[in-house]
């Protein structure tokens, strides 16, 4: 069986559990999550839990080893749910690139295992499937597909051919078993022996390759940058070892048409393999720009001294990072403590006298301008959730705008620019770990000093009316908005929606209540949706918070409401003991301790940000679930996301990709009810509509 399929096939039953996506419903209702990856080599299936359903999820979990039903239906299924994983990735540069990778090694048996069904008699409208799978712990050159090139050729059992290669190759002596858990050693060496002794060992032997081809890519400047990279290496064998850099790291395309001669059959990417003489090497290395190499100086920044303080977090290594934010640039540092400090101040004054270098300048304006150009061929669900974003929140921009601006912007433009930006500055600052109150209150000073003191301060304070706030826009109660846009990538054929219902504005009571319909029914949506309707890939049901504001193409609308419907009936027929227990799980979920010091860290900094500032806000959440009764719950979903609530607000986000381009045609120029309202101008509407108010700004909520 190739994993791949394993991942979403092994997940659905078993004998011993047969009712299919029993495994997930009993994870995520006992406040867990489950997930499964392949890699070039395995798969890894893995999953958490709270601690007292551990024993009866990993028996649940052990059963996909054991007896997986794998039924024909949900085989059937899953076909067109790998096809349609695949489709997304068809366009995607890492996934080409990846795929060109394993090609390229043409004196070994392809790394992958490909499926390639022909589908004629099933009413899917699908003729053909063609789905990368990689296999466990091994690699496998294996087709499966038909003689000849009929569309009529005889099919093979697909569910059969998957058993079989199941039967064969997941063998116990292939397989590594990791379990964390607060019970003993020996508890835990008696649950492994209990639950997982009868997955049958075949002896099955790990297959290898030996070999390494060398693959040439075309790419602009390749000879001059081979050519560096050996003469660097020269430099290092003649340097030797430098203990300094010993004690470092202890602690821490451009195509030519025609030239390939080869195409990769499943992506379509055009490559070519060359292998690297010893003589070419010679010739790049003779050809490359005499620069001049050397050795990187000492880092000063690598602390000798570990010692915690009363704070017991630490953190490896050193790192920063600079991003803009709605209203100014954030800067973050991370690491030691005790070179932190160090790093801040360089990074500070760095800023504060920044100089525009006009080369480096135009580098950085290169790779800008094609990140933006680049936008048009992410993923339909991404330009889903942008467009979602852009009609929301009143300060975002369309990148199609700064698109426009930014091959206009020179050095100089910059240059008069940063003063101007840090002429009226507000500081807001979080620090944590392992460091004192007063060694913190120094390091606030200090930014202070150097932006706001001195004979010529480079900062002044905010004026009151200066601060800038990304509101949200407030949905008409009992509007049905709805956004259809044509995918930007004509050459992709995938489709997207995103169904936003506005609920509240930050308020304990309400977050509990939003949190809790998308915990109960996040499951049930991924069954319904996208094991048992395969409306798409990725699918996903979440609570959404937009500066505070709280929240989660059309044939795919239409059945995300029919679920709603569904939904209802099983809410209205939830025991109270089932209620109880799915709050329960959101309580153990809430008061699970911060795994690490960035864990807790980006929890008190989305409350700054914000401004919010409930940094109680675990306890308090807590403390409203446990008033919250079941009467209460139903209530607030018949008010808010039941189909048809008179009080409702939803926001529809549709992107139509190039197959459903002459339903987005008729979809457009169609009559809509009479609660439904289309947005033709996202600007026009975002001036029309009134907004939230921000938390930010409130009175004693920002001073220096």
């Amino acid at each position: 069986m190739a994993v791949g399929r394993g991942e979403h096939m092994l997940f659905y039953a078993s004998e011993k559990y047969p009712l299919e996506d029993s495994y997930s419903k009993y994870i995520t209702e006992h406040g867990g999550c489950t997930n499964a990856y392949t890699s070039s080599e395995h798969t890894n299936y893995h999953f958490d839990v709270n601690t007292d359903c551990f024993e009866d999820a990993l028996d649940r979990f052990a059963q996909f080893f054991i007896k997986p039903l794998m039924s024909a239906d949900a085989t059937t299924r899953e076909i067109k749910a790998v096809d349609s994983e695949n489709q997304k990735n068809l366009l995607s540069d890492a996934w080409r690139m990846n795929q060109v990778s394993t090609a390229a090694l043409a004196n070994l048996p392809l790394a992958i295992l490909y499926l390639r069904v022909d589908f004629t008699a099933i009413d899917w409208g699908i003729r053909r499937i063609l789905c990368g799978i990689y296999v466990m712990s091994f690699n496998l050159a294996l087709e499966l597909g038909y003689s000849g090139s009929s569309t009529k050729s005889k099919r093979i059992d697909t569910r059969q051919e998957l058993i079989k290669f199941y039967d064969e190759n997941y063998s116990a002596n292939l397989m590594h078993l990791v379990i964390y858990s607060k019970e003993s050693l020996d508890k835990i060496q008696s649950l492994v022996e209990d639950k997982f002794q009868e997955i049958r060992n075949n002896d099955r032997s790990f297959l290898s390759f030996p070999g390494q081809p060398c693959i040439r890519t075309f790419t602009e400047h390749v000879q001059d940058i081979v050519g560096l990279l050996f003469k660097y290496i020269r430099l290092l064998q003649q340097s030797g070892v430098s203990k300094w850099i010993f004690d470092e790291n202890l602690l821490g395309i451009k195509e030519f048409e025609g030239q390939t001669d080869k195409v990769e059959p499943w992506y379509g990417t055009a490559y070519t393999v060359e292998k690297i003489t010893s003589s070419m090497i010679q010739e790049w290395m003779l050809s490359a720009p005499n620069d001049k190499l050397h050795l990187p100086a000492p880092n000063v920044f690598i602390p000798t001294d570990l010692s915690l303080k009363d704070a017991q977090e630490k953190v490896a290594g050193l790192y920063y990072g600079i991003i803009n934010t709605d209203s100014g640039f954030q800067v973050t540092v991370v690491g030691y403590n005790h070179k932190l400090r160090i790093l801040l101040e360089t990074v500070i004054k760095k800023i504060a006298k920044f100089e525009v270098k006009p080369d480096r300048f135009s580098v950085i304006k290169e790779m800008v301008i094609k990140e933006y150009e680049n936008f048009k061929f992410q993923q339909p669900y991404q330009q889903a959730m942008y467009h979602c974003s852009l009609i929301l929140q009143n300060q975002a921009w369309p990148w199609m705008d700064e698109l426009e601006v930014l091959p206009h912007l020179e050095a100089e433009d910059l240059a008069k620019f940063v003063p101007l930006m840090l002429s009226r500055a507000f500081l807001e600052c979080y620090i944590a770990g392992n460091i004192e109150r007063s060694e913190a209150e120094s390091i606030i000073e200090h930014m202070e000093d150097v932006f706001y003191k001195g004979p010529i301060p480079i900062c002044q304070p905010l004026f009151p009316s200066q601060h800038l706030t990304n509101r949200v826009i407030k949905l008409e109660r009992g509007n049905n908005y709805f956004y259809p846009i044509e995918g930007l990538n004509p050459s992709d054929e995938n489709s997207a929606l995103v169904h936003y219902i506005q609920v509240h504005r930050d308020d304990f009571m309400l977050n509990v209540k939003l949190q809790l319909f998308a915990f109960i029914a996040k499951q049930p949506a991924f069954h319904q949706l996208r094991s048992v309707e395969q409306l798409g890939y990725i699918t996903v049901l979440m609570s959404r918070n937009d500066s505070g504001v709280r929240g989660g193409p059309r044939r795919v609308d239409l059945r995300v409401e029919a679920f709603l419907k569904m939904f209802e009936t099983k809410l209205y027929e939830m025991t109270n003991e089932e209620f109880k227990n799915n709050v329960n799980a959101l309580i153990d979920m809430k008061l699970e301790k911060h795994k690490n010091l960035r864990e807790e860290s980006g929890f008190y900094w989305r409350e700054i940000y914000d401004g919010t500032l409930k940094f109680d806000r675990k306890d308090s959440e807590v403390a409203a679930l446990r008033q919250l009764e079941q009467r209460e719950f139903v209530g607030f979903f018949n008010e808010h996301i039941k189909v048809g609530a008179p009080q409702k607000r939803t926001l529809s986000v549709r992107v139509y990709g190039s197959p459903h381009s002459s339903e987005y045609a008729i979809d457009n120029s169609e009559s809509v009810a009479s609660n439904s309202v289309a947005i033709d101008d996202i600007f026009s509407f975002r001036r029309s509509q009134p907004l939230y108010g921000s938390f930010k700004g409130g009175l004693g909520h920002m001073k220096l």
